[in-house]
């Protein structure tokens, strides 16, 4: 399971998933499920955050979905994306 999900991460960053627009298609492609709520990732055994070498742009732009809060809060830049 570990290595399909090193492999599932891999696919994800070379732009191979572009058909996982948000966080949940995200966690449950990448076997992530409620088990790791509160999981630490700086000291956990399970799951953890590393540096592999590729480098990315992060962008950011209005949040979408919103209308309903008015016009300053959903124009805010705050939706951040790769």
């Amino acid at each position: 399971m570990l290595q399909a999900r090193i492999t599932t991460l891999r696919q994800f960053w070379s732009g191979e998933f572009e058909n996982w627009p948000g966080p949940g298609k995200l966690t449950k492609n990448l076997g992530i499920d409620k088990s790791y709520y509160g999981e630490d990732l700086v000291f956990s055994d399970r799951i953890w955050v590393e540096d592999c070498g590729l480098s990315y742009e992060v962008k950011n732009g209005p949040r979408i979905g919103i209308e309903y809060a008015g016009e300053y809060w959903k124009s805010r830049p705050w939706r951040y994306y790769i």
